[in-house]
């Protein structure tokens, strides 16, 4: 859920500052038109980072719960075994 909060924060937050840059420009509109393009690149980039950091972290935990629940497998099988009944 953190993930979701954090990701729709970051694109409001793009979208609320391209917007008060349009607002605010002083420039011709080639030159805002530029900007804008750079911005956005640089929104793209970072929302990609976090995008594979997010998809990183969630392997991990998967892999983890993995790991876990075949343990604990591990540990009823050799609990069975030592009680003859497997």
């Amino acid at each position: 859920m953190k993930t979701n909060t954090f990701l729709g924060g970051l694109l409001a937050g793009a979208v609320l500052g391209i917007a008060g840059g349009l607002l605010l420009a002083t420039s011709t509109s080639g030159e805002t038109k530029d900007k804008l393009v750079k911005g956005a690149k640089k929104i793209a980039g970072s929302l990609g980072d976090t995008v594979n950091d997010t998809i990183d972290e969630l392997k991990g935990q998967y892999n983890e719960g993995i790991e876990q629940v075949a343990e604990k497998g591990k540990e009823t099988i050799r609990r069975y075994s030592e009680k003859g009944k497997f």
